[in-house]
This record gives structure tokens, sequence and C-alpha cells, in this order.
């Protein structure tokens, strides 16, 4: 979706159009202005509405009808009122990746600051509701989200600041990663072992 066009004066051509040509920004051999190129954008808006639409609702259609099934009863890993949470976990990710460019196209802080709050808003959630039945699925829920959240910040800080030392930033959110699975092991040791 993303093209850049550029004018091209008097000059006359199939794929000109007021006066401009347009290319795909990530590779000026793709030419914007032809069928095909609107052909592969049809798709893409298609594949869009059924990976953040219809996927979703389907896959939440037969969450409910399992959990239904179940009456109550604990079946996969979640407590029996969070068999919504994949769910939720999808849409978080897909606003965390996707759904942010939607919200601020041309200024990048914006989007910066929107993922902040919203990996803090889900940091908030999941340890709050902590929906997993062995409480070490929890722990590992909780403490990867605070990973993402700082590892957010830290992206923020990097770009926000000229003056940070960014080796140090680097060492320290690889230190970060390392120590969430160091500590995941360790507390799956400890379950085992009582």
């Amino acid at each position: 979706f993303d093209c850049a066009s550029f004018d091209v004066g008097d000059e006359d051509g199939a794929t000109v159009e007021n006066r401009k040509v347009s290319y795909l920004s990530s590779s000026y051999a793709i030419d914007c202005n032809t069928e095909e190129h609107e052909s592969y954008e049809a798709y893409a808006i298609f594949m869009i509405i059924v990976y953040v639409a219809v996927l979703p609702a389907v896959m939440t259609w037969f969450k409910w009808h399992e959990h239904q099934r179940s009456a109550s009863s604990a079946i996969g890993l979640y407590k029996p009122s969070f068999w919504w949470f994949d769910t939720f976990d999808l849409f978080y990710r897909l606003t965390m990746t996707g759904f942010l460019f939607v919200i601020s196209q041309s200024v990048s802080i914006v989007r910066m600051i929107a993922s902040n709050f919203i990996a803090i808003a889900c940091l908030f959630v999941v340890t709050t509701l902590r929906p997993f039945l062995q409480e070490s699925h929890n722990m590992v829920l909780s403490t990867g989200q605070a990973v993402v959240t700082v590892t957010v910040f830290c992206g923020y800080v990097m770009e926000s600041f000229e003056d940070v030392q960014r080796n140090f930033m680097g060492w320290f959110l690889i230190l970060m990663n390392i120590t969430i699975v160091v500590a995941s092991l360790a507390q799956q040791w400890a379950e085992e072992l009582h």
C-alpha cells in the first residue's frame, strides 16, 4: 500500500495518472498504477479482513461452544471463566504489530507512545486476571509481558533521546530476556520438586 508518487510533467504513458507515476516505496521496480498491483492490493485487503475479523470471530465462536459443552469444568490451560483469553491475546498482538500503523502512519512517536500505553494496559490485565490454571504459567505470562513493556519503553527512550547509551541499553535488554528464560526454568523445576 505504501507507494511513492513522482511528478512526470507533460509525459504520457499507460501508468501515468494525473501527471504522476507511482511506485512501491520498498521497490521502485513495482508500478502502483497497474491492474496487477491493484489486484494485489485487493487481495491484501481481503486477507486483512480474514485475519483481523473472520479468524478471531471463528476462533471465539469455537472457544465459546467448547466452554458451553464443558459446563464450567477446566478444559485446556485457562480457568473456565477465561475461555476468551486466546482472543484477547490475539487482538493484543494484532494491535501491537499492525493496528498501530492505523493510529498514525507518519508520526512514529505517536505510535511509540500508544504502544507503551497498550503494553502497560496488557501488563495490568495479565497480572490482575491471572487467567491460567497453573500459577507458573501466570508468572511466565506476567514476567513476559513485563519484559515486553520494558522493551517497548526502552525503544521509546532510545528514539526520543539522542544521548542515551545504546550499547548499555542493548546489553540491558539482552540480560533481561535471558533472565526471564532462566527464571521460568527455575520456577518450573521448583514446581516439579514439590
